[in-house]
């Protein structure tokens, strides 16, 4: 009904595009659907057509692909950071992680104050157990400038406990995941690393 109402309202889009992924054929889902909705976006704005593209390709798992497409848009849209972050989310989770950092480190070397690199910056040593202490200060800098939006205070403050997890220091690391719970207490993975180190 918004893109009904508001054809030209790219939040409509993005989220008719989410539904088509995640919901079942029955329903009104399909991927036909979303490849078309992607396409509509593209009319609407070139960087988030492009950007719903490479999510579909995510989600068919055509890693190759939407790693095509992010580099692209990386490459041609360089003051924006979504294609960025997707990215660096790829690499992490395929564990290319010096490709990852690359990446991140040539963004802050640019943009030293980006929030959003700030954080894959402590996320990545967070998850890879790589350059911990950067890591450290890179997220304490992202806490600083992520203002009151508890759901990202919150994942920061879990990322600085597994950062200190990994350092040996486990009391600062049950300082921070129960800041992290205290902040956003529906953060179940907090919640479940700050229980398994109480029981030790």
């Amino acid at each position: 009904m918004a893109v009904k109402l508001d054809p030209s309202s790219i939040e409509a889009a993005e989220a008719r595009l989410d539904f088509f992924l995640g919901a079942p054929g029955i329903v009104g889902g399909g991927i036909d659907k979303a490849r078309a909705e992607a396409a509509r976006m593209a009319t609407l704005d070139a960087y988030r057509g492009a950007m719903a593209e490479a999510r579909i390709a995510e989600h068919e798992k055509e890693w190759p692909k939407a790693e095509r497409l992010y580099r692209s848009l990386m490459a041609e849209y360089p003051e924006r950071s979504a294609a960025v972050d997707a990215l660096v989310t790829i690499l992490q989770n395929a564990a290319r992680f010096d490709e990852a950092f690359r990446i991140v480190d040539d963004r802050l070397a640019r943009l030293p104050d980006e929030a959003s690199s700030l954080y894959n910056l402590g996320r990545l040593s967070a998850v890879s157990g790589q350059h911990l202490a950067r890591g450290e200060t890179a997220m304490r800098r992202f806490l600083t400038l992520v203002g009151a939006d508890a759901v990202r205070q919150s994942n920061a403050h879990y990322r600085l406990g597994m950062i200190k997890e990994k350092m040996g220091n486990v009391q600062a690391a049950a300082v921070e995941y129960r800041a992290a719970v205290d902040v956003y207490p529906r953060h179940e993975p907090a919640a479940t690393a700050l229980k398994r180190i109480e029981r030790r």
